[in-house]
């Protein structure tokens, strides 16, 4: 199921937001909607469970009346959420974190490989700090993952995700010799979606021949996009565990890093660019020219 979000805010306590739905697929029941919302309403409440709280509480509405658990959304169906939060004030930033950008409200900091973005039970990112992450990086991708302490922040960047104001780069060592600039567009999930692939350089590499190191920027967010369009065109990222095939060099991990995050500040409208040092296991291939290299 499909939506189509308009919203009306500010930064102060409440919020409202216009959800459209556009898909024709099969209705599906409120309390399980969660999914299906778009990533920019989905960013208002940090897990399902807050999702039907605000159903329970009696804020989503369809025309005058607020909707149950039990009701049956549907194409053509237009619902508001009336939120409301107190005003809460923003706890500090913990120590043993690498940031790129912080304020009282909103940080971007760096994931390293190995845990997840934010889930159910377990350590996560998430649960080590405050506010919720407004996107999400795989276990195995190092990289910045921007996160905010405020509600109206978090509809506010994630609907800046959607109109594609907030750019995103990765740096990848994948499988054989690639082209010097490419894009991919090639449906995921049955969703459109594309990739920008730009080469950086090629040498020699274990079990595989020759890798080659390229910046991949995306202006959509699939599930293992990056991955999958890389697979797909037969230049699997190396180290790769689902889309590498048979022959899978097992030295260090995914070579995928999210190494530069830009945007503009939400409330501020100030330019914030993050450029990260790659893992080490990049800044130890011999015949790259150098970690902290940019390309124009």
């Amino acid at each position: 199921m499909g939506f189509h979000v308009s919203q009306h805010g500010n930064h102060g306590v409440n919020w409202t937001g216009v959800i459209q739905s556009t898909g024709s697929q099969t209705a599906i029941r409120a309390q399980s909607a969660y999914p299906h919302l778009p990533e920019n309403l989905r960013g208002a409440f940090p897990s399902a469970n807050a999702w039907r709280r605000a159903i329970r509480s009696g804020e989503v509405f369809s025309g005058n009346r607020a909707i149950l658990s039990s009701t049956w959304l549907s194409a053509g169906m237009q619902l508001v959420w009336k939120g409301h939060s107190p005003s809460i004030p923003a706890l500090p930033w913990p120590a043993g974190f690498v940031y790129g950008y912080r304020d009282e409200t909103m940080a971007i900091v760096w994931k390293p490989a190995g845990i997840i973005t934010s889930g159910v039970g377990g350590k996560t990112l998430s649960s080590q700090l405050p506010g919720h992450p407004v996107h999400r990086l795989d276990r195995d991708t190092s990289g910045w993952v921007l996160v905010s302490q405020s509600q109206a922040e978090r509809m506010t960047l994630h609907q800046h995700f959607g109109e594609h104001k907030i750019q995103k780069s990765y740096l990848a060592l994948v499988v054989g010799i690639v082209p010097g600039r490419m894009t991919i567009q090639l449906p995921l999930d049955d969703k459109p979606c594309s990739s920008q692939i730009q080469y950086i350089q090629t040498g020699r590499w274990p079990l595989h021949g020759q890798a080659s190191l390229v910046e991949v920027q995306t202006s959509t967010g699939r599930t293992h996009q990056i991955r999958r369009h890389l697979s797909a065109i037969g230049h699997p990222i190396i180290g790769d565990s689902l889309y590498s095939g048979a022959k899978r060099y097992k030295g260090s991990g995914l070579y995928l890093c999210a190494w530069h995050l830009g945007l503009t500040h939400p409330t501020t409208e100030h330019s914030i660019q993050c450029l990260g040092d790659p893992p080490r296991k990049f800044r130890r291939i011999s015949w790259w020219r150098g970690g902290s290299e940019r390309l124009s």
